[in-house]
């Protein structure tokens, strides 16, 4: 399994930590991914290396026209694509991946989560 994240610059260890016990530990997830650009955010990065996450950077034009269960207003206008976090799941995740867990938010706002299978 793999998460696809999406969050804002503002984001916290605390923000993954918190998605990581609602979601990522249910569907045994191993591998992290979000765009090239936010793979680099200090939080993010620290977050994979102190779980023993593998990171996955997949590119922001890929996810461009990728169709996702859940629309989110805010990815939409900043982003141009319907769900960031979806979209890279599914991309990270590669041919015949499926969604097992939609688009969620952390308690604080500042990130989304959601889960791919793939085979």
């Amino acid at each position: 399994m793999i998460a696809g994240f999406g969050f804002q610059n503002s984001v916290t260890e605390k923000s993954f930590n918190n998605l990581k016990s609602k979601f990522m530990l249910k569907y045994n997830v191993n591998l992290v991914a979000t765009t090239s650009e936010k793979s680099k955010t200090k939080a993010f990065v620290d977050f994979a290396r102190k779980n023993n996450f593998k990171i996955i950077c997949v590119s922001h034009k890929d996810l461009i026209g990728i169709k996702t269960i859940t629309h989110s207003d805010k990815s939409k206008r900043y982003k141009d694509i319907d769900c960031f976090c979806e979209a890279v799941a599914l991309i990270a995740a590669g041919e015949n991946a499926k969604i097992i867990q939609t688009r969620e938010i952390s308690d604080d706002r500042l990130a989304t989560i959601a889960i791919a299978e793939y085979e």
